[in-house]
């Protein structure tokens, strides 16, 4: 599971997501956003502001902005229309769990780049004291 944020992106600007909701995957963030567009749309009818012109970001619990579904292309879209976009969800995580990979084999070396300029310091200041 993880935590996704869901901003609303309007002419106006952006309106930030009050809470993070916990998701099993980035597509379960993305089809719950779509399941959300036919309220949301009538709510911003109600406000005089045209859903065509607003997206839903997702972000990820970072609030890094990993997707964005543009309300008129998701109000035209069919429910058949949505497995279509499994490969692409597929790709989506599968290159998040790369990125996790890359970012912690990073944290690893750069541990071991600090200990080793903490060695090499220590070393440098034995051989000055002993050079005085």
């Amino acid at each position: 599971m993880a935590f996704f944020y869901t901003h609303l992106r309007t002419p106006a600007g952006v309106e930030p997501a009050l809470a993070a909701l916990d998701f099993a995957d980035m597509e379960a963030a993305y089809l719950d956003a779509c399941a959300s567009l036919p309220e949301l749309a009538a709510e911003l009818l109600r406000r005089r502001i045209d859903p065509m012109l607003c997206a839903l970001v997702i972000c990820d619990a970072d609030d890094r902005p990993l997707l964005e579904v543009r309300c008129g292309e998701a109000l035209h879209r069919t429910s058949a229309a949505t497995p279509a976009y499994s490969d692409l969800f597929a790709q989506i995580n599968a290159t998040a769990d790369r990125v996790v990979s890359a970012r912690t084999a990073l944290a690893a070396e750069l541990a071991t780049s600090r200990d080793m300029l903490a060695d090499a310091r220590r070393l440098l200041s034995t051989i000055n004291a002993l050079s005085r």
